[in-house]
């Protein structure tokens, strides 16, 4: 019974240890994503997404004024 609960023990350290390196890397990817997007870009917004961001808020503007 004691060998039981000891191997229960270390699979419980275990699993939380698992839970916890999955937290660690979750946590790591939007930074991770963002970096790979501004590579890949070059730093540079795309001029149709910067110009279609203005008519958006260009509407929103002019509903609310």
């Amino acid at each position: 019974m004691m060998a039981a609960d000891a191997t229960l023990d270390k699979a419980l350290d275990a699993l939380n240890q698992a839970t916890e390196m999955v937290r660690q890397a979750a946590g790591t990817m939007p930074d991770a994503a963002g970096a790979a997007a501004h590579a890949v870009t070059g730093g540079a917004v795309d001029p149709f997404v910067f110009r279609l961001a203005i008519f958006v808020l260009a509407i929103f503007v002019g509903y609310y004024v």
